[in-house]
């Protein structure tokens, strides 16, 4: 049977905690649970043509994520400061000018279900 495909399309990105970093991004998060739920999951994003975007790859097949439409961008990869205040609310901020998302217009579509799109540069202030 043919798995169904699954695209966690948006950031990969570091999550850099108070003990350390760790790979994230909305999307991509979406895209591991996915595969691990037993669906073709891959990642559509871009990094950055420096060593964390290096290792973010590394990070991601490590998770057996697809990672063929993840472009390398001459832009820093990216990196969230999360700082936990004393009851362990995450608070968020940015540490990168911004990456982009890839065009994939030269390359077979794939036919998958779901295409969620997320991330930290889609969110506003409460009101």
């Amino acid at each position: 049977m043919k798995r169904p495909i699954v695209v966690g399309m948006g950031e990969a990105l570091w999550d850099v905690l108070p003990d350390g970093k760790q790979i994230g991004g909305a999307p991509a998060n979406f895209a591991f649970h996915a595969g691990q739920a037993g669906m073709d999951a891959r990642v559509v994003s871009a990094v950055g043509n420096d060593a964390l975007g290096s290792e973010t790859l590394d990070a991601l097949r490590g998770k057996q994520l697809n990672v063929e439409a993840v472009a390398r961008v001459d832009f820093p990869t990216g990196v969230v400061n999360v700082t936990l205040s004393e009851q362990g609310i995450p608070t968020f901020s940015k540490g990168w000018p911004g990456t982009t998302s890839p065009s994939r217009r030269n390359s077979k579509p794939w036919p998958a279900r779901h295409r969620p799109y997320a991330g930290v540069h889609s969110r506003s202030a409460a009101p």
